[in-house]
């Protein structure tokens, strides 16, 4: 019987191999031809990196110059708005571009100083203290314009000034220690010319010490129609008393 030999494994490689390794060759030709166009294409196309409203994002564009690029995206300036660089500048690759939003607002202060004191008298032999006093204090009115770049205040200015004297004319009552309890203001109080009597016991028409609100009869009192003025009003008497 003859003897079988060992096999000798063959040096040429397989069909299918071949087939396989010559398409992954091919798969990746492909692929870089793709990524080197796709990278050639991005770096000579024309873009803008654009800062606006808050935002920052890149635009790819058919614009030549900056000015293009803004009605090509519909993108409006105000009044006072501005564009950094130019809007005649041209586009090339990734061109850096910020629009500024100017806003300008106008407004009123008023700031009102301390009250000079020109004329006060005190009283101190009524039902209670009292304080009246009459002055002014110094108004400053002032009309402010500001204006801010992208909601951030840039500049301030004055347009005008204008002062003026606030007058006022108020009483005050004390309490028992001294201090004041409460204030009216005058200027805001109606001005009513009466006739009022004051009453002292021993009169005919007067049949006690007592008066029809339970206070004695004393200094500071006087009667008067409630018809014509509320009860328990406060009376600032100008004119001397006639005997």
């Amino acid at each position: 019987m003859q003897g079988e030999g060992k096999a000798v494994p063959s040096s040429q490689p397989s069909p299918d191999n071949s087939v396989g390794r010559r398409g992954w060759i091919v798969l990746s030709l492909t692929l870089l031809v793709f990524l080197s166009g796709g990278s050639l294409y991005y770096w000579k196309s024309t873009s803008v990196r654009l800062t606006a409203d808050g935002k920052t994002r890149r635009v790819f564009t058919q614009a030549h110059d900056l000015k293009g690029f803004l009605e090509e995206q519909r993108i409006t300036l105000g009044p006072s708005d501005f564009a950094a660089p130019p809007l005649n500048t041209l586009i090339v690759h990734n061109t850096a571009a910020k629009i500024t939003r100017v806003t300008v607002e106008k407004f009123v202060a008023v700031s009102t100083g301390p009250a000079v004191v020109t004329w006060q008298t005190r009283n101190r032999d009524n039902l209670r203290r009292v304080l009246v006093q009459k002055g002014y204090a110094a108004v400053l009115t002032q009309k402010i314009q500001v204006t801010k770049h992208d909601g951030t205040e840039i500049s301030r200015a004055v347009l005008s000034v204008k002062k003026s004297r606030a007058p006022f004319f108020k009483l005050s009552f004390f309490n028992k220690e001294g201090q004041p309890a409460k204030q009216y203001n005058l200027l805001k109080c109606k001005t009513l010319r009466v006739r009022t009597t004051g009453y002292y016991v021993g009169e005919r028409t007067v049949p006690g010490n007592v008066t029809y609100l339970g206070y004695k009869l004393q200094r500071g009192l006087v009667a008067v129609d409630s018809s014509g003025l509320t009860v328990r009003a406060r009376v600032e008497r100008k004119t001397p008393v006639k005997v």
